[in-house]
């Protein structure tokens, strides 16, 4: 179908700039635990992906060992990663009160993570 007759996702419109945002009918939402690797370039930053696939134990001190496995590569535009970042930082800490939905561990570290952050800062 033309992108003409379909409905956008989702519009975005600000002084010089219209957007609009098509999505497949078919669309793969993948989980990951975390970044296991990033290559960061001035135009392309590669994101490796990981999800958790065991925990073994081992010898202490250590104590047990996650074992992760890459499910995923992403490449955007450096410019694009640091945008979405300042969306993400910036949505968290004007919300830092909504933290109570978080378990304790969880809320502790993302309070860390947001304690010295301004919203002035990053806008």
């Amino acid at each position: 179908m033309p992108e003409t007759q379909r409905k956008p996702y989702i519009s975005l419109a600000s002084p010089g700039s219209h957007t609009d945002v098509f999505k497949k009918e078919e669309v793969r939402t993948v989980y990951a635990d975390g970044v296991a690797n990033m290559m960061l370039g001035t135009a392309v930053t590669k994101l490796e992906l990981f999800t958790t696939v065991a925990i073994q134990d081992g010898p202490p001190p250590l104590g047990p060992k996650e074992i992760r496995e890459v499910d995923l590569v992403v490449a955007m535009p450096t410019v694009a990663l640091l945008e979405t970042c300042i969306k993400i930082v910036t949505a968290l800490a004007g919300n830092t009160e909504r933290l109570n939905t978080f378990t304790a561990t969880q809320a502790a570290a993302l309070g860390k993570l947001l304690e010295g952050v301004k919203i002035s800062e990053v806008k």
